[in-house]
């Protein structure tokens, strides 16, 4: 075990030298915007419908993400990310008297749903603890429900500061409340009036709970310093594709929040499933439109039109964005074939939902050469067209990235090896580890070689790795930074994809070199 310290910092380590690097997972989904409730700025992960209606409230009209969430899990997704974020709001608060004061709870979460319950009693606890005294939080479906949705039980809280259990401290680990201003100095008092078919006597919130204004895009942007909004989900260690539906049912995400959600897919090696805007009603209005927003990224897609979501309230359809079903469907496709095969077939219907407009032949083909993937009629359904193209189309700076399932496979092997040789910055850099770490990245490459996701007759023609001196300077050595040099091929074989990966403690970064021919590949 070796040790490298940087200023104020101590790293400890141990090399991972001797094992495979493993690949990252190709369908980490990620939502970002308005939810019923739930906490704010918090990646949470959520694996059904059910889940997301217990941490975030279900379906909700002002809620775009909440219906890509559940378009995403009807057409096969698993597990997605969550990111709440709010404009404003309030907190719902609990007044429990304590004797002639009152102890004020308040809700973790800024939101009118909360619908939160707390139950005060006194078992266990003997005459000399008047200090003491039990706790139950709960959040209901619905007041007057018994449906309880989430539940916190604890004993022995103390109004007392002095002790080890004080009410105040021990609530700042709460998922559900926290204690809004002074606590008073006699406990609270023991709930005593049970509500209307409860065995158990609660104190419900007050109707003092708001959600705030519709987003904006900054809402959305957020801060990195302060891990908001999109930099939220630098909590994460690993991201393949970001959702950020419409800001509310009335208004689309603007060009500047596309510009950054693209941005950061860059840096995390993610692609952004992008929405059509609302008033993009034809194929030729798309066509138009996308040149008019002046928007191109190989980080990004983009499909078109959107599809019918149901209201849940008045069991009315309205139009919706994509992006969820495309998410779903896409992770329902990485479960049955490889990233890098483009869809096909089946595997590029969408379940539950249609789009708002039928596309005849000619018009899938304009808007696929435009950039703009097409949700078309398919046999007795409707699906995607099967060669899914990124905003890069039509960018000569970016062209080589117009393959959706190219960039995809791209993202996935420079974003395994990145994480899969960060061991190096604890070992010293020499001639030794430079052969170890060219041993390891061959042997990731080539189990992808096998599997088919580069085109070659040979290792030699389908990819390289390149760590030496000539990759890594004494300069390099000196301020610890290793470069690794890979080159893999996506469509013509000897034709390289060529990433420099440098890794230094406590970061590492990743730049595209661009296309090489095959004769750089040399004395790899």
């Amino acid at each position: 075990m070796q040790e490298r310290p940087t200023p104020g910092i101590q790293v400890q380590a141990s090399p991972d030298y001797e094992r495979s690097i493993v690949a990252s997972s190709a369908s980490v989904t990620a939502f970002i915007g308005r939810t019923r409730r739930g906490p704010v700025n918090s990646p949470v992960y959520i694996y059904s419908p059910q889940s997301f209606q217990r941490y975030f409230g279900g379906l909700w009209r002002e809620s775009p993400l909440s219906f890509a969430v559940g378009q995403y899990f009807e057409n096969g997704g698993r597990s997605a990310v969550i990111v709440r974020v709010t404009n404003g709001g309030a907190r719902a608060t609990i007044d429990l008297p304590a004797g002639d004061d009152v102890l004020v709870l308040e809700a973790n979460s800024p939101g009118s749903n909360e619908n939160l319950r707390v139950s005060i009693d006194y078992d266990g606890i003997g005459d000399n603890e008047p200090d003491c005294f039990n706790l139950v939080v709960q959040r209901v479906r619905q007041f007057g429900s018994e449906r309880v949705e989430d539940q916190e039980f604890l004993t022995r809280l103390s109004v007392n500061p002095e002790t080890r259990r004080y009410v105040a401290d021990l609530l700042l680990g709460s998922q559900l409340v926290r204690v809004r201003g002074a606590v008073p100095t006699a406990r609270p008092d023991k709930t005593t009036d049970a509500a209307a078919g409860s065995a158990v006597s609660y104190v419900n919130a007050n109707n003092d709970g708001s959600d705030g204004e519709p987003l904006t895009d900054y809402d959305i942007i957020g801060s990195a310093a302060d891990a908001t909004g999109l930099f939220a989900l630098s909590n994460i260690e690993q991201l393949s594709l970001l959702c950020v539906p419409s800001l509310s049912p009335e208004r689309d995400v603007g060009a500047v929040t596309l510009l950054a959600a693209a941005r950061y897919c860059v840096q995390r090696k993610a692609i952004l499933i992008v929405d059509p805007p609302a008033d993009w009603h034809t194929a030729d209005e798309a066509r138009r439109g996308l040149r008019r927003l002046n928007f191109a990224s190989e980080n990004a897609a983009l499909f078109y039109p959107r599809v019918f979501a149901t209201d849940p309230d008045t069991g009315r359809k309205f139009p919706a964005g994509p992006c969820g079903a495309i998410a779903g469907m896409i992770a329902r496709g990485d479960e049955r074939a490889n990233l890098w095969q483009a869809l096909t077939g089946e595997g590029t219907v969408l379940r539950g939902t249609r789009p708002v407009t039928t596309l005849e032949p000619e018009e899938v083909e304009m808007l696929r050469a435009a950039g703009i993937n097409a949700i078309a009629p398919w046999r007795t359904s409707f699906a995607v067209d099967g060669r899914a193209r990124t905003l890069a189309h039509g960018d000569w700076r970016q062209a080589g990235w117009s393959d959706f399932a190219a960039r995809r496979t791209a993202l996935h092997v420079i974003g395994s090896l990145e994480r899969g040789t960060h061991w190096v910055v604890f070992v010293k850099s020499d001639a030794s580890l430079w052969a170890r770490v060219r041993r390891q990245a061959m042997e990731f490459l080539h189990e992808l070689y096998k599997q088919g996701a580069f085109p070659g007759d040979t290792p030699a023609q389908a990819y390289f790795v390149k760590c030496d001196e000539q990759t890594t300077t004494g300069f390099d050595i000196e301020t610890g930074i290793l470069h690794i040099v890979v080159g893999f091929t996506l469509a013509k074989p000897g034709n390289f994809f060529v990433f420099n990966i440098a890794q230094r403690v406590g970061e590492s970064s990743v730049t595209p070199v661009g296309l090489s021919p095959h004769s750089l590949a040399g004395g790899c």
